[in-house]
């Protein structure tokens, strides 16, 4: 478990329940059938050292700059967007808490045009000034534009317990690869709030992430995956690098754990314009 003191603090702000429906944070066994999700140890993934760019040496990561608070899944026709300004309860959430989120929006086909949304909130618990490096990456993200920051956001997956026909596809396709995934992978839309940025991942976007998707959504209920984002560190002053955010999926079942979009709590751009 991260070992910052403010990941208790962090807690504390949960977003709201969406429709009855929010991954339960559970430290050992999932306590219900949709599963749960619970912060990585860490050291789990090894990212880029100071003196990466001589010599190629990675080193266990830091804990993570923001620690997750809660994940939803959300089913709806076509996939969410912009939901730190179109998702009403998140909108209304982001806009009275303090400190400063992360929104990240996983958008999973399951057929028939409808759309599962895993969506990821984390809340910044790293405080400005203790990791100069930190914030320095950080700052040029939110200030880039999407090709800048398509080019820097990286995703790091790795499959903890999976039955060895998953892992045999999925390595097959190079699911555990670190990857950047606006880099000509995936479609990824940047937004960016008062206090929050979010990225939108279109699984759809992509013939190999769609089949990583179906491969993984037919065990998902089995499988323990961790996972973790962080922006890629490519000059000398961005380095060592610190995890943005991390956690860990256990045994989830997005069908149970999904609920439907309610009506009248998004705000569609067609609909803004009006």
């Amino acid at each position: 478990m991260s070992s910052f003191a403010g990941q208790e603090s962090a807690e504390a702000a949960a977003w709201p329940y969406y429709a009855g429906s929010i991954l339960p944070h559970d430290e050992t066994e999932p306590s219900t059938g949709t599963g749960s999700w619970w912060e990585l140890e860490d050291g789990t993934f090894n990212l880029r050292s100071k003196t990466y760019l001589d010599n190629k040496v990675k080193e266990p990561s830091a804990p993570a700059g923001f620690a997750t608070i809660s994940v939803t899944v959300i089913d709806s026709v076509g996939m969410l967007t912009e939901l730190g300004k179109r998702l009403i309860p998140l909108r209304d959430f982001l806009a009275k808490e303090e400190g400063e989120f992360i929104v990240i929006n996983r958008a999973v086909p399951v057929g028939g045009g409808r759309v599962q949304n895993i969506i990821i909130v984390g809340k910044r618990v790293l405080c400005v000034g203790e990791d100069p490096v930190f914030d320095r990456t950080w700052d040029r993200y939110k200030k880039g534009d999407d090709e800048y920051r398509n080019l820097r956001m990286k995703y790091l997956p790795k499959l903890r317990v999976a039955p060895w026909l998953v892992t045999s596809a999925i390595d097959l396709l190079g699911g555990q690869r670190p990857v950047i995934m606006g880099k000509g992978y995936l479609k990824q839309n940047n937004y960016s709030g008062d206090n929050w940025v979010e990225f939108d991942i279109d699984i759809a976007s992509s013939k190999i992430a769609n089949s990583i998707a179906g491969t993984i959504m037919g065990y998902c209920s089995s499988l323990v995956i961790n996972e973790a984002f962080v922006v890629e560190g490519k000059e000398e002053d961005e380095l060592p690098e610190r995890m943005l955010i991390q956690h860990e999926f256990r045994k989830v079942d997005t069908g149970t754990a999904s609920r439907p979009l309610k009506e009248g709590d998004y705000v569609r751009a067609e609909e803004e314009e009006k």
